[in-house]
């Protein structure tokens, strides 16, 4: 049907294990197909394809003192932006809060 080949899907699972406060967790997520809702992946838009995506991540956040944290985070992303023609993307980053 029309609408049936207008509709995207996008799944996303995630887990955080706490070990101390809410500043002290572990964290992963894997998910599959692009969400309309990600502007960065707008490739679908106004398209009569749908492309496949994978993606996996992870992100760690650590209370080091009273008013720092620290955090660390990294994702793959397995993106089809063609029809059959697929690219890898990898993500990393560190952060450091301060609380006043």
């Amino acid at each position: 049907s029309k609408l049936s080949n207008s509709v995207s899907s996008s799944y996303t699972l995630s887990a955080r294990y706490y070990y101390g406060s809410t500043d002290d967790y572990f964290g992963i997520s894997a998910g599959y197909g692009i969400s309309p809702d990600d502007r960065i992946n707008s490739i679908q838009i106004d398209s009569k394809v749908n492309l496949l995506s994978y993606k996996a991540g992870f992100n760690f956040k650590k209370k080091v003192s009273k008013f720092t944290v620290i955090s660390i985070n990294g994702s793959w992303i397995n993106q089809e932006y063609l029809p059959q023609t697929k690219g890898n993307q990898y993500q990393f980053g560190i952060g450091w809060l301060q609380r006043f």
